[in-house]
């Protein structure tokens, strides 16, 4: 810089100086001179508005006491000419002055009063209480001794203390001869003045007030009660400008409202009132205000910009100075800021030599200085992946490739094996001469086993998919079958009481079919169970009966050369359960195992134990568990067969020699009773699958031996419904076998035209649940509209757990489960008649 550099510099900061003060106090002055403009106008719009509101306020006053002072003096007229003010027919008169009272209710009541004050007349039956007499108010006062047609308004006055305001409005009465006879008075309500000022718009705060001239309040908008109560002739109107001026602007804070505002008011010249508008400046300068504001903002930040300007012009030349210095100490940020990335950064030269590493790519490559200097990197890499990266740096090399990426595995005996993903791009000058590569390098090992562990969700998830799918499939058959068990069993009830009195075999092989029925509706429950659509029966359960009937069943069913051993240990603790879904599991697994023994000899044990601390893998909380194994020591499975055990249809048997449903059906078992199972199993050792039951702390019940007679009807009339026809014949079989008096339907609406008959042809309703056009709690509610004192019994293989609950309003008693026994109708019948007598008694 030269000798004149210095003296040049001061003088361009004092003229940015001063330029910048310059324009700061311009914009400010130019900004105020706005404001203020704009805040005048304001001002002065205001005044214009409530001075246009006070005139049009004063002319609707006017007409409203023209109109007054009109209907007045023609009454007064009518009453002077046919003496009706002095009337001796009360009645008579009443009607008259009733006739003039105004449809729109601006008066709500005349009074008459005599020369001495004493209200003679009403138009009300009963008079008002408060002007019995007007002898010392100001309105007969004023007519008594005042002009002979003047016009006089009162004070507002209320007749007790929850009744509305009124304002007395008055003309004189005069008898034959003209002198004074009495006053006649028009009770005027606010309210009616009321209606016109909430329509005028004055804002937050505004105000429409009509005044007596002595400063009391006629009609108030916005409405308050309160001012009616004193007189406000104190206050600046009425002291000072209502007395020097008949209409005026005034600027002042109201005392009513306590805010500044300019209201204009008019003074009517021949009637005694004073109209006044308000507006609340406070709020009308509201938009001022805020314009305010945003103009100082706006003056700040242009104050604000103008120094930063200045400021920026005065360090140009400073950063002139000192931009070597800076470019050095960029450098040195850019390098910091590399060494502590998390990123491996590197520079290679165009030989495929290292220049430059930051300490996160000797931590990620395991690489010293030395090796990677010597271009040694490859040797880090997972031979199988070898190839594959040398291919892509080689293709970066020769140009092939705009850049370099690929993911490879690095072998590190500290760390193990972890995967590297790398990205180079190559450096040019402004030549485009290639100075070399820089790029990156990350450690996604952890990444990579994230996504394994997704993956392991995954197939979790379709996995219980396919469970949720059987079950519905499950679901479905199970409701056509429980129809045909139904007809199975009842007929076989029927037959097996018919044939009791003979001792030949036909009462064997009934009893035959029944049980052979039984065990299919066992089955039935089970796959509604595994569905989810049928509740399971748990109650508290010792496991070792348990354990030794499973036993029993399999060494019936498997053949002698497999050995079926039982290890019960007495301190296994009780759970709750389905007895019957506890030993198919045992059934199933048992079954299982007898099939992987290879040669057809060999064990299969059951064994059980308390047990407090289940595997991590259970995902079961820290407790009490009943532990049961099945053991079998068969040829085993591999890990990818253990990992499909569970899914439906899947087997691991020759086809046609299993279905694939065992273990599935197992797995829905353990899960509804809220345990957890596990798969211990290798090829060639066997296999040993492992349960868990949530232990019960409710003791366990004892089994009822003795079995009670099967309680029978008295002729009853019972009405049954089931679209399957075969059931309603084999029900109403049953019924009558009971000594009860049935009708059978196969149509819901059939049924519900016999109850609109006859509401009361039926002592109780036994019907089907799931049905085509109307389900049995359709039917229940249409059959409580006709008969509410008509008892439903609802019949289903899987009702919904809310049904009763919901149901139970609409006369369902009892849900019972489908097929029917003979045994279970005869009892809820019974149990749900005598209910229904008690009631109606």
């Amino acid at each position: 810089m030269t000798a004149s550099g210095p003296s040049a510099y001061a003088r361009l900061r004092v003229a940015t100086l001063v330029l910048a003060i310059a324009a700061g106090i311009a914009i400010a002055i130019s900004l105020g001179y706005d404001l203020s403009k704009e805040r005048a106008a304001i001002i002065d719009e205001a005044g214009t508005r409530t001075r246009n509101l006070a005139r049009m306020l004063e002319e609707h006053t006017r007409q409203t006491m023209r109109r007054l002072d009109a209907t007045l003096a023609r009454m007064a007229n009518a009453m002077m000419d046919d003496g009706s003010g002095l009337d001796a027919n009360p009645g008579l008169a009443r009607a008259r002055l009733q006739a003039e009272l105004p449809a729109d209710r601006l008066v709500s009541a005349f009074l008459v009063t005599d020369r001495s004050g004493r209200v003679t007349l009403t138009t009300e039956e009963t008079d008002r209480a408060t002007f019995t007499d007007l002898a010392a108010t100001e309105v007969f006062s004023a007519h008594r001794t005042g002009p002979r047609d003047a016009m006089v308004v009162g004070r507002p006055q209320r007749l007790s203390d929850d009744a509305p305001w009124v304002v007395p409005v008055s003309t004189r009465l005069a008898d034959a001869e003209g002198g004074f006879a009495g006053v006649l008075v028009a009770l005027v309500e606010p309210a009616w003045f009321q209606s016109f000022y909430d329509s005028i718009e004055t804002g937050p705060d505004g105000f429409v007030t009509l005044f007596q001239r002595d400063g009391w309040i006629l009609a108030r908008s916005p409405a308050n009660p309160d001012f009616f109560a004193r007189s406000w002739s104190a206050t600046p109107l009425f002291r000072e400008h209502a007395p020097r001026h008949a209409t005026n602007s005034i600027r002042q804070v109201v005392v009513a409202t306590g805010t500044e505002s300019i209201y204009s008011y008019r003074v009517l010249a021949d009637y005694p009132v004073v109209a006044t508008v308000g507006i609340a400046l406070t709020h009308s300068l509201a938009p001022w205000r805020s314009q305010l504001l945003r103009d100082c903002a706006i003056l700040f930040i242009v104050l604000a910009a103008l120094g930063t300007g200045s400021w920026f012009i005065l360090r140009l030349i400073d950063r002139a100075r000192r931009t070597e210095g800076a470019l050095a100490a960029s450098e040195a940020n850019l390098r910091a800021m590399a060494e502590n990335l998390p990123l491996g950064v590197f520079l290679i030269d165009p030989r495929g030599r290292g220049v430059y590493r930051n300490r996160a790519m000797l931590e990620i490559t395991g690489l010293d200085d030395g090796l990677i200097g010597a271009g040694r990197w490859l040797d880090i890499v997972h031979p199988d992946d070898r190839p594959a990266t040398t291919r892509a740096w080689k293709a970066l090399l020769t140009a092939a490739e705009p850049f370099y990426d690929t993911e490879f595995r690095v072998a590190d005996a500290q760390r193990g094996e972890r995967t590297i993903t790398a990205r180079a791009v190559p450096i040019r000058d402004a030549a485009g001469t290639l100075i070399g590569f820089t790029g990156a390098a990350q450690d996604i090992t952890a990444q990579r086993q994230a996504e394994a562990a997704r993956s392991a969700l995954e197939a979790d998830l379709r996995q219980a998919q396919k469970m949720e799918a059987i079950g519905t499939l499950a679901g479905g058959v199970a409701h056509d079958f429980n129809n045909l068990l139904g007809a199975i069993l009842g007929h076989a009830n029927l037959l097996g009481d018919a044939q009791a009195r003979n001792a030949g075999g036909a009462v064997e092989s009934v009893g035959e079919i029944v049980r052979a029925a039984e065990r299919a509706r066992g089955l039935v429950r089970q796959i509604l169970a595994f569905s989810r659509r049928q509740p399971l029966e748990k109650k508290p359960l010792a496991i070792p009966p348990l354990v030794d009937e499973a036993a029993r069943l399999l060494r019936a069913t498997l053949p002698a050369s497999v050995a079926v051993v039982t290890r019960a240990d007495p301190a296994t603790p009780a759970i709750v359960a389905d007895a019957t879904q506890v030993q198919q599991v045992l059934l199933n697994l048992g079954t299982n195992g007898w099939h992987a023994i290879e040669g057809g000899r060999g064990t299969i044990t059951l064994s059980t134990v308390a047990d407090d601390a289940p595997p991590a893998a259970t995902h079961l909380p820290r407790g009490r568990y009943a532990h049961l194994s099945v053991t079998d020591d068969g040829k085993g499975m591999d890990a990818a067969t253990c990992e499909r055990i569970f899914e439906p249809f899947f087997t691991t048997k020759a086809p046609g020699a299993g279905t694939g449903l065992g273990m599935s059906v197992v797995h829905g078992i353990i899960q509804a009773h809220g345990g957890a199972i596990l798969i211990d199993s290798a090829p060639g050792r066997g296999t040993t699958v492992h349960l868990w039951f949530p232990a019960s702390e409710q003791p366990v019940a004892s089994v009822a031996t003795e079995q009670s007679p099967m309680p029978r009807g008295s002729g009853e009339r019972i009405a049954v419904l089931d679209d399957e026809r075969m059931i309603v014949l084999v029900t109403t079989r049953m019924l009558e076998r009971l000594g009860y008096a049935p009708t059978g339907f196969t149509r819901p609406a059939a049924l519900l035209d016999a109850l609109a008959r006859t509401p009361t042809a039926y002592d109780a309703v036994v019907t089907d649940y799931t049905m085509p056009e109307l389900s049995g709690a359709d039917v229940a509610r249409r059959a409580f509209e006709l008969n509410p004192d008509l008892p439903v019994i609802l019949a289903s293989g899987n009702p919904p757990d809310e049904l009763m609950a919901e149901a139970a309003p609409y006369g369902i008693r009892e849900v019972i489960g489908k097929p029917v026994a003979m045994e279970t109708l005869a009892t809820v019948l019974v149990k749900v008649l005598r209910e229904t007598r008690t009631v109606a008694a």
